[in-house]
C-alpha cells in the first residue's frame, strides 16, 4: 500500500511538474485589440474635424496609397512594410505647401484639405537605397464624392507629408490596421 501511495503521489507531482514546463500559451485566455474594420457598407463611428495626433518612435516604410468609395464614406489609405509610425491628420488652408521648397501642391476642385504628417517615416529606404513606395505622387478615385485627390507633399528627414483635396470640411476619423500595417482615414459623405 506504501509503495502504491509512493507511486501515486510521484506521478501527480511529475504530472504537475511537467504541465509547469509546458509551452508558454497562458492558462487564461489573453485579449487582443484590434481596430475595427469598417466594411464597405458600414459607416464609421466617431468622426471629427478636430487634429488627432498619434506618437510613435516605430519607423513607418511606405510602400503603398490608395483612395476608396464607399456608402457613407470616402477613405484613404496608407500602408507600411511594418509598422505605422506617428502621425497627424488635420485641416490646413489652402493651398497646401510642398515641405522644403514652400511651392503650392496642386490639389484641383479642392475647396479645403487635410493634411496628414508621418514622422518617423518614408518612401525611401536609405539602407537599401532604394524607393519603397513606387506609386503615383497623386492617387485619385473617380467614385468618391469628397475627396478630389491625394498628393505626396514631401518626403525629407524622415517625415513624409501627404495633402487630401476635399470638396467640403467634412468630419473624418482616423484608424490604424494591422497585417498589413496601415493608416485610415474615413471622410464622411452623408
Amino acid at each position: 500500500m506504501k509503495k502504491s501511495l509512493r507511486l501515486t503521489t510521484a506521478a501527480i507531482a511529475m504530472a504537475a511538474l511537467l504541465s509547469a514546463c509546458g509551452d508558454d500559451t497562458p492558462s487564461e485566455p489573453t485579449e487582443t485589440t484590434a481596430a475595427p474594420t469598417p466594411s464597405a457598407t458600414e459607416t464609421p463611428s466617431d468622426f471629427s474635424t478636430d487634429e488627432v495626433i498619434e506618437e510613435s518612435e516605430d519607423f513607418g516604410q511606405l510602400v503603398a496609397v490608395r483612395v476608396g468609395a464607399h456608402s457613407g464614406f470616402d477613405r484613404v489609405v496608407l500602408e507600411f512594410s511594418e509598422s505605422v509610425p506617428g502621425y497627424t491628420v488635420k485641416y490646413v488652408e489652402l493651398p497646401v505647401l510642398a515641405d522644403g521648397s514652400g511651392e503650392p501642391i496642386d490639389l484641383p476642385d479642392a475647396e479645403t484639405a487635410v493634411q496628414i504628417v508621418l514622422t518617423p517615416s518614408s518612401g525611401y529606404d536609405m539602407e537599401a537605397e532604394e524607393e519603397t513606395y513606387t506609386g503615383p505622387n497623386t492617387v485619385t478615385n473617380d467614385k468618391a464624392r469628397e475627396i478630389t485627390g491625394f498628393v505626396r507633399s514631401g518626403d525629407f528627414e524622415a517625415v513624409l507629408s501627404w495633402a487630401v483635396g476635399l470638396r467640403n470640411e467634412v468630419p473624418f476619423k482616423v484608424t490604424t490596421l494591422d497585417n498589413p500595417a496601415r493608416l485610415v482615414v474615413d471622410f464622411k459623405t452623408d
